[in-house]
């Protein structure tokens, strides 16, 4: 038996470019950098940074190639001279390559300092090159040792850094770099080279097949070149098609994916599809990456009409897509597939999450009433996979759990004929809560109009039992209030379109602060709320009485130099029992006062108070 086995190298080492002309996709890095050997103004320090797979390493080990070699042509190289063969036969001592991931300590750094100013070019090269790769392992001690050597290099010392995660790499660094972005393959650019390449290893291919590999390599040249060599294993007739990559990598073709959100369009929900991604062994994740991609490559087409901007999607799935949903459904579909994978993004059944995304968009998309139906589906499934406790808290924080509250369970038929004054839960036509609003302001009285003298102290009470997960429980029932997914809604939610686009700044357990476009609308949303009926609907509907007050952009800045004022003379009300119905019998008597006497008003009731002060 004949034992003898030989490594063969792989593809992406096969074909790693070895000079500036064979470089695809970075064409304006590859331009900066030989016009700088030409016009011989090289740096002495280059941090590379991007995607993985995009030719980090290679372009910095041309550069250094390059820059070093003796006979250069138009700032290519010779490959002639002892400096390029010795590159060539990695044993060129000038140019020294780190792993910062396995040497990522201040001892390693101080070698490497050490080195560059004792030791000198050899063979006559003109630069010493050193090359870290992932540099944003190095340590912190690490880091403000190679910032001492950035800051003085040694004469023909250059450094040229390599990351994927620039976010990591210190301002200090920074600022004493050139910076060069690497950007993802063009389908197009990659689609040309993985075809060569493909030639010269006598592989046939067919467009699908080519088409899923580049889909699957997301403009990575080595991932796709991975990708090709694990197929070519596989083969048996040194052809690649469609269903060998979808066996192989478990994929769902872009068509399979686009008509699944036609059928939830269709009010239809395909759980023969999943199941037949489970049976497939379809990565999950991925899938729901994929619906990402999809929808927003369609948004991008709808506003741009562009359809070179595509990495992902062809014309033809694009226009089907966008001859199916409206743009706003787009959106609305992006905003639920991120929601729900954000906040179910530790659970292990992700089929079950791409079942819960589902229900979701029927519903969005066909106003369907299977809200119960999400909610216990989702309830059981969160309990169940992350033990989270059936509390108060967390059901606030429960995706969707009150988002739908407006739904009211009486018959429509018969509401929709009645007078909305007469029956608060008529339903009434509702197209834009922006316009809605704009209408309450236009058609607001004098009265109104006019402006309320609310003393500092009820908003200095809130702002000092702040808590932000009331910001948030309290911004989330807002928004549900809110939902623009509905054409009608009942007549009592729609007297409250002046609070719509509220954003809530401060919130405690007996009341909040938002913050409006203008005063105008503030005066107005105080005054409303003055109305016994407006503030029962409202409350109602929170499931809780609040002392609500809505400021201006420029009133909230005045108001919080007001309340940090009364901090800074310990006159702050320190009690967190509201008196709500004080606060709102106080609004309607103090209505001809101004604001500017706030401090006054507050300073001269403070003895009758049954609030504490700080003291």
């Amino acid at each position: 038996m004949n034992n003898n086995f030989t490594n063969e190298t792989s593809l992406y080492r096969k074909y790693r470019p070895n000079n500036f002309q064979s470089i695809i996709g970075q064409d304006n890095i590859k331009q900066a950098l030989q016009n700088s050997i030409i016009r011989n103004t090289i740096s002495h320090s280059y941090l590379f940074y991007g995607e993985r797979g995009t030719g980090k390493t290679s372009i910095a080990r041309i550069f250094g190639k390059t820059i070093n070699c003796l006979q250069p042509i138009n700032a290519e190289i010779c490959e002639q001279c002892i400096n390029c063969s010795a590159t060539n036969a990695n044993s060129n001592l000038s140019i020294t390559e780190i792993d910062a991931a396995s040497n990522n300590g201040i001892e390693e750094i101080r070698k490497l300092q050490e080195h560059s100013r004792m030791s000198n070019p050899n063979s006559g090269a003109k630069y010493k090159v050193y090359i870290i790769d992932e540099v944003h392992m190095l340590s912190k001690s690490a880091f403000n040792a190679l910032l001492k050597t950035l800051e003085e290099p040694t004469q023909n010392t250059i450094f040229i850094l390599i990351t994927t995660e620039y976010y990591k790499i210190p301002l200090t660094i920074l600022s004493r770099c050139q910076k060069f972005h690497f950007n993802l393959i063009r389908k197009e650019v990659l689609s040309a080279y993985i075809s060569n390449i493909l030639r010269m290893e006598q592989l046939g291919i067919d467009p699908q097949a080519l088409s899923l590999i580049l889909d699957l390599s997301e403009g990575c040249v080595r991932d796709a070149l991975t990708s090709i060599e694990q197929l070519k294993m596989i083969t048996t007739n040194n052809f690649i098609n469609a269903d060998l990559v979808r066996e192989t990598f478990s994929i769902v073709p872009k068509d399979e994916v686009i008509d699944y959100l036609l059928k939830i369009k269709n009010n239809q929900i395909d759980f023969n599809s999943i199941n037949l991604w489970k049976d497939k062994n379809v990565n999950f994740n991925k899938l729901i990456e994929n619906f990402l991609i999809i929808l927003k490559e369609a948004a991008e087409f709808y506003i741009t009409k562009n359809p070179g901007n595509f990495i992902f999607l062809n014309i033809k799935q694009a226009n089907k897509i966008i001859q199916i949903f409206s743009y706003q459904e787009v959106i609305d579909m992006l905003d639920i597939i991120i929601d729900f994978n954000f906040k179910l993004k530790d659970i292990r059944r992700k089929d079950i999450l791409i079942e819960l995304i589902t229900f979701k968009l029927t519903n969005v998309l066909n106003h369907n009433e299977i809200r119960n139906y999400v909610e216990t589906k989702q309830q059981e499934f969160v309990e169940e996979e992350l033990n989270i406790s059936n509390n108060s808290e967390i059901t606030n924080q429960n995706i969707d759990s009150q988002e739908e509250i407006i739904d009211n369970p009486v018959n429509e038929e018969v509401v929709k004929q009645q007078n909305p004054r007469q029956n608060p839960n008529a339903l009434v036509d509702i197209k834009s809560w922006d316009v809605a609003q704009q209408e309450q302001l236009t058609n607001a009285t004098e009265e109104e109009l006019k402006l309320n003298d609310i003393s500092t102290d009820w908003m200095g009470q809130i702002d000092a039992f702040n808590e932000d997960k009331l910001v948030n429980i309290y911004s989330r029932k807002l928004k549900s209030l809110f939902d623009e997914t509905k054409t009608k809604v009942p007549y009592k939610y729609a007297q409250l379109a002046f609070l719509y686009n509220a954003k809530i700044v401060k919130a405690a357990s007996g009341g909040f602060i938002c913050v409006v476009k203008s005063r105008d609308l503030s005066t107005l949303i105080n005054n409303k709320l003055k109305n016994e009926n407006n503030r029962h609907i409202l409350f109602d509907f929170i499931e809780k009485e609040l002392i609500i007050i809505a400021l201006s952009v420029n009133e909230w800045k005045k108001t919080r130099q007001e309340i940090l004022e009364l901090r800074q003379a310990k006159k702050i009300i320190h009690d967190q029992n509201f008196d709500i119905a004080r606060y709102y019998n106080s609004i309607v008597k103090n209505n001809k006062h101004k604001r500017n006497n706030r401090l006054d008003s507050f300073l001269k009731t403070k003895k009758v108070s049954k609030y504490k002060l700080e003291v």
